[in-house]
């Protein structure tokens, strides 16, 4: 189902995404997965790119999402990803970025939004 199940949030997206000429997706924190095989699934034209730091996640997550020739999974902290990401210029003119990863004493999103 991907977003938490919540509905209006995946439409919102999907529609954001149909209409508005996004070139990627890009999501911090995969977990296990299943944002990242909805948006995959969803739009197969579509490059989405997903960060997870804990191994075993990083494990099932690489092989649920197997079947997506179009979803990159990397096993990195997210301010990193993102940045990496940028500079290799893999995104497109007009990526959007789904800021999920969160953890422990550390919270990503200050130095994810920095990188971006």
């Amino acid at each position: 189902m991907g977003f938490y199940g919540n509905t209006i949030l995946r439409k919102l997206v999907g529609d954001i995404i149909r209409l508005g000429g996004v070139t990627s997706f890009v999501e911090t924190g995969t977990y296990t997965g299943i944002t990242t095989e909805h948006m995959a699934s969803a739009f197969p034209g579509l490059p989405v790119f997903s960060c997870e730091t804990d191994p075993q996640y990083y494990a099932g997550s690489v092989q649920r999402l197997r079947p997506y020739k179009n979803a990159k999974l990397s096993m990195e902290s997210s301010e990193k990803f993102v940045a990496r990401l940028i500079a290799e210029k893999v995104l497109g003119d007009l990526p959007m970025f789904f800021l999920d990863a969160h953890w422990y004493d550390y919270w990503p999103l200050p130095d994810e939004v920095a990188a971006i």
